[in-house]
């Protein structure tokens, strides 16, 4: 893959509304920083992009699906996609749009000697064979992709080229991680047990927000039915197919979360029963019978010897 040296992605600034609203937002290769309070947009043919947000909530409804984009997640959006974006708040909703340009995505996967990512009726119908992704909302820390995205969000904000404009090479290696991304969910879908490929598409998006909703929820006290409402599948299905797709059963996730969690708290001064409260354990006895299970030592004993770190937790330890 040959990256051309001097060659810089364009960062443009917008902090009024009515100006951003004039803009086409088709880019090819181009970074948008907003800040704004409010603003409306119907966008008919969208460029290539990924939706990532600072501080507050930007609203997209893209089709017949709505998605919110908060700080913890991201958006992938398709070129030539039509959708509309839309918030108000009172305070300022600051967020990147990135836009990668369709030659960027062919050299890299050129490079990859990537298929078709999704075999799907969508794919097919893509113009000029482009490679069509899968919509919808990720959280960062769930994969390579989100992690890149969460240290390039740190580098704009924080050390922006005084140029405005960003080395091409960070793009080349984003094209390469969404590729990668891709090819993964792609195969996350092709697990699910239906014949129909939107049947399965449709599924996994609302595995991700019952995946999404216990990453919100974890330190409730939290119930497989109130993860499979605001996913709007049914229990039986949600326990049959989640552990298919991240590889853990809802409650192992639940756990693993809050056992994660308490490896931090366990460094602050707190009493055990209070980090145990605060993780939505019953109480101190099941935090301590947990925590051993996990990591193979109570977290009295893990807080004594605090110089030396607990192992980290796997998916197989938290098996019930």
């Amino acid at each position: 893959m040959s990256t051309i040296p001097g060659n810089y992605i364009p960062i443009r600034q917008f902090d009024h509304g009515h100006l951003l609203q004039r803009e086409a937002l088709n880019y090819d290769s181009m970074i948008i920083h907003s800040r704004l309070r409010e603003f409306q947009k119907q966008v008919p043919d969208s460029g290539l992009s990924i939706k990532l947000a600072v501080a507050g909530q930007e609203h997209y409804e893209i089709g017949s699906r709505s998605y919110t984009v908060s700080p913890e997640q991201y958006l992938v959006v398709n070129r030539h996609q039509s959708f509309e974006c839309h918030f108000q708040s009172r305070e300022i909703v600051e967020a990147f749009c990135l836009y990668i340009g369709p030659d960027i995505v062919q050299e890299v996967q050129a490079h990859l000697q990537a298929p078709e990512i999704l075999q799907t009726d969508e794919a097919e119908a893509s113009p000029g064979g482009e490679l069509r992704f899968f919509e919808n909302t990720f959280r960062l820390g769930d994969n390579p992709l989100g992690l890149f995205l969460e240290k390039l969000r740190y580098r704009l904000l924080h050390h922006a080229p005084p140029s405005g404009q960003l080395p091409e090479a960070a793009f080349f290696r984003l094209s390469e991680l969404l590729i990668r991304h891709q090819s993964q969910v792609a195969r996350q879908i092709d697990r699910l047990p239906s014949a129909k490929p939107a049947t399965r598409e449709e599924l996994f998006r609302r595995l991700s927000i019952a995946h999404s909703y216990i990453h919100d929820h974890y330190r409730d006290p939290i119930q497989l039915e109130q993860v499979s409402r605001a996913a709007a599948v049914s229990k039986f299905h949600l326990l049959r197919t989640f552990k298919t797709v991240y590889g853990i059963t809802p409650y192992q996730l639940v756990l693993q979360l809050r056992l994660q969690a308490a490896k931090t708290m366990l460094g602050q001064d707190r009493k055990l029963e209070e980090i145990a409260f605060d993780l939505g354990f019953s109480d101190r006895r099941a935090f301590t019978k947990a925590y051993k299970k996990a990591f193979g030592r109570a977290p009295a004993f893990a807080r004594a010897t605090a110089g030396q770190r607990p192992p980290s937790l796997s998916h197989g330890e938290t098996k019930s």
